[in-house]
């Protein structure tokens, strides 16, 4: 199970979409741990501008071997697809810890990586689990826009189907 919780606003896409994005890419990754998962999302003005970071994710209880809070911190000010892109990518990483296969050193000097040590400056582009995250991104977003596109084409069939069912009475 997991709970989303928002802080903040986003500019560009609404609170409703951000929770049901979240949310989907949460299921699709998350669905089989036996604990519960919690994130909360905070957007925050000009983190891209100040940081050269869209988004990042902060493990609130690092003290654990598998860690089940998280934060995600999100650039409040990025476009709708840049927004559902870098939930995604900082979902991904959610599951990478909460597996087990991403762990952070207690005084974040190095990571390990499926049980290999990753130096902290270790170049970001080829660190694995950003790979993974990069990789995985286009494909959980057509993943979301697909199932959108469903969710509202039976909305609208059965929409319709009630109008015509009313319209007979």
């Amino acid at each position: 199970m997991v709970k989303i919780f928002l802080q903040g606003k986003p500019k560009y896409i609404s609170t409703t979409e951000v929770r049901q994005s979240s949310k989907f890419f949460s299921d699709y990754l998350l669905k089989r741990l036996s604990k519960t998962v919690t994130i909360t999302i905070v957007f925050i003005n000009n983190l891209f501008l100040e940081e050269r970071d869209y988004g990042r994710i902060l493990v609130e209880d690092s003290s654990t071997r598998r860690p089940r809070i998280f934060t995600i911190e999100i650039d409040s000010k990025l476009d709708k697809k840049r927004t559902i892109l870098t939930l995604a990518h900082e979902i991904v990483h959610a599951e990478q810890y909460s597996r087990g296969r991403l762990k952070d050193s207690k005084n974040f000097c190095y990571r390990k990586w499926l049980g290999v040590v990753f130096e902290d400056d270790y170049a970001y582009n080829k660190q694995p689990w950003e790979t993974e995250a990069f990789e995985l991104e286009p494909f959980l977003y057509q993943l979301w826009i697909d199932h959108r596109r469903n969710f509202n084409e039976q909305n609208f069939k059965s929409t319709r189907t009630f109008y015509a069912r009313s319209q007979k009475k």
